[in-house]
């Protein structure tokens, strides 16, 4: 976390500067949150948020689960904005939200085989 807080300080400090080279302080703090309406704080506090919860993610579970709960994430979200913003999906993004959605299934039954109890194992080697 000590790398993100120095690539975080250190991004700061290049965005301010953009913001102060282009007009002086009035217009930086005028230019800062230009265009930002209630749509855009949101969706600026629904990154953050997944942002963090992929770092929870990560933290407690492997890389591959963590790929498939992003790409999950991506095409639960572009359902959701079907029915929210009528977006259209194409064939792509069917072909595409499928393949995820298979192959999200089929690592989980994958982790059910293997977390199956020992007794289930014992009489398949009486048999």
């Amino acid at each position: 976390w000590v790398k993100n807080a120095q690539l975080a300080a250190i991004s700061t400090v290049v965005a301010w500067g953009m913001c102060f080279s282009r007009g002086g302080v009035e217009d930086a703090e005028r230019a800062l949150f230009s265009g930002f309406d209630d749509q855009v704080v949101m969706l600026v506090g629904l990154q953050a948020a997944g942002g963090l919860l992929n770092t929870i993610v990560l933290k407690l579970v492997d890389n591959v689960a963590k790929g498939f709960a992003t790409s999950l994430s991506m095409v639960l979200s572009g359902l959701l904005s079907v029915f929210i913003l009528g977006f259209v999906p194409s064939s792509r993004f069917v072909l595409g939200a499928s393949i995820v959605t298979f192959s999200v299934l089929m690592y989980a039954w994958a982790g059910k085989a293997d977390h199956a109890p020992a007794a289930a194992h014992e009489k398949d080697k009486v048999a």
